[in-house]
């Protein structure tokens, strides 16, 4: 897979991105997910971010995150539903799960490195942060039992709680001066939140430097290479 600047810069414009021994990744834009709705949307995506490191007892556990998701998705029906219809949404193809608990699609079947790089992918796209959410409701005593043992949480994606991906995108279409509330449903959840957070940046660059002509604010304590409108922006 490319690296982190590559991935940056694909995501920046839109571009799909190759998934070594996979398949191709490609973000969905806002009336994409507009259309599948904002919750359905995050549920989906949620399943395929499954992360032992958030899961309390697991991090010294030799297991993947490919094998927790496989074991899980063998013991739960309808969590693997979830799983396959999410595959198909990022990756346009029809995956199934064998008897022996593997994720295969036509001659392809999906192993630890890509699956990693695909998660990594899949978060540089959306943004995601996990975080611990009450355990999955297992379909029987089975299950309930293996969840037991893994204590495992859903995942969720970083949502501020002064905003929301509807307001996120009001704001950018109206402040912006190059968006418009009907163009800005062909970005993606990466562009959505690069303006976002450019917009941001340039405000406070702007108020900054504007204090510094009016004398309330103290040059000598900024270094305003830190916060030019064009300085890397942390994700």
């Amino acid at each position: 897979m490319v690296i982190d600047n590559d991935i940056n810069l694909r995501l920046l414009a839109g571009m799909p991105i190759d998934i070594n021994n996979l398949g191709i990744l490609t973000p969905l834009k806002l009336k994409d997910i507009t259309n599948i709705g904002e919750s359905n949307y995050n549920e989906l995506l949620s399943v395929l971010l499954i992360d032992k490191s958030n899961i309390e007892g697991l991090n010294d556990q030799e297991i993947s995150n490919l094998e927790l998701l496989m074991v899980y998705s063998y013991q739960n029906i309808e969590f693997r539903e979830k799983v396959l219809k999410s595959l198909k949404l990022f990756f346009n193809k029809e995956f199934l799960m064998s008897n022996e608990g593997l994720f295969y699609c036509e001659d392809l079947i999906i192993d630890k490195e890509p699956f990693d790089d695909f998660q990594y992918a899949l978060k540089c796209a959306n943004h995601i942060e996990i975080k611990k959410e009450p355990e999955y409701v297992p379909g029987n005593e089975r299950a309930r039992k293996f969840m037991e043992k893994l204590k495992l949480n859903k995942q969720n994606i970083k949502k501020p709680e002064t905003m929301n991906l509807h307001s996120i995108i009001s704001g950018v279409a109206w402040k912006s001066n190059n968006m418009n509330i009907i163009d800005i449903f062909k970005l993606t959840i990466y562009q959505l939140y690069d303006a976002f957070y450019r917009l941001e940046n340039i405000d406070n660059y702007n108020y900054t430097l504007s204090g510094i002509y009016a004398g309330t604010v103290d040059s000598k304590n900024i270094n305003i290479s830190n916060i030019t409108w064009s300085r890397i922006l942390k994700k």
